[in-house]
């Protein structure tokens, strides 16, 4: 009986496989320490600015971060609206830009280099050391073809990467459009051409109905 007993024990780690184990945990624990506790705060009049418009351009497609079954949304001018009674056109509200700054910086958290965020990788082509998107064209390419990309560039230095300035001045700013593949592709259903949305605030007489949008 005593020896049936022994048998259906698990053997006891070995000292090599019990510190093995313990660098592990140690290691772990280390990584976790370094790292940022709370999602970071970038400046929030800069995302309202600056952000929010790059955002709502290049990533706000109902056929993607529009779509309200999203974490990361977007909300705005021209896609779907956060509140769905709003008008299509009309200006974007406090509640559409505070939950687009909220997702925004979330993806920020859980590295200590935010240039290896998930808000800066995501919409990045791989080649550039971007990481795997769903957010593709119809030629497979992801939003932004490299980090000279100026709408790349803006999420950045919200996010506080720090940029070396682009060679050639304006030359090198035409060369890197913002969202250069979701220009060259036809729009999403339900979208509207990214030319249609506003950048800012516009007045109501200014823009058509909620209706006319198409």
């Amino acid at each position: 009986m005593q020896l049936s007993a022994r048998r259906g024990r698990a053997p006891r780690p070995g000292p090599a496989r019990a510190l093995v184990v313990l660098v592990a945990l140690a290691a772990g624990c280390g990584t976790e320490a370094a790292l940022p506790a709370e999602p970071p705060a970038p400046d929030r009049a800069v995302f309202d600015a600056q952000v929010y418009p790059v955002l709502l351009r290049d990533c706000g497609f109902v056929a993607c971060h529009g779509d309200a079954s999203r974490y990361f949304r977007v909300f705005g001018p021209g896609r779907a609206r956060l509140d769905p009674g709003t008008a299509r056109y009309a200006p974007p509200s406090d509640a559409e830009r505070g939950a687009a700054f909220d997702r925004a910086r979330s993806m920020l958290a859980g590295v200590s280099d935010p240039a290896q965020s998930l808000l800066l990788r995501k919409p990045l082509e791989a080649g550039a050391g971007g990481a795997a998107h769903m957010g593709r064209d119809a030629l497979g390419r992801n939003v932004y073809a490299d980090r000279d990309a100026l709408g790349w560039r803006t999420l950045a230095a919200w996010a506080g990467v720090s940029l070396e300035p682009l060679d050639g001045g304006a030359a090198a700013d035409a060369a890197h459009p913002d969202g250069a593949a979701r220009d060259a592709s036809p729009a999403l259903d339900g979208d509207v051409p990214d030319g249609d949305v506003p950048d800012g605030d516009v007045p109501d007489g200014d823009v058509p109905d909620a209706g006319d949008g198409g």
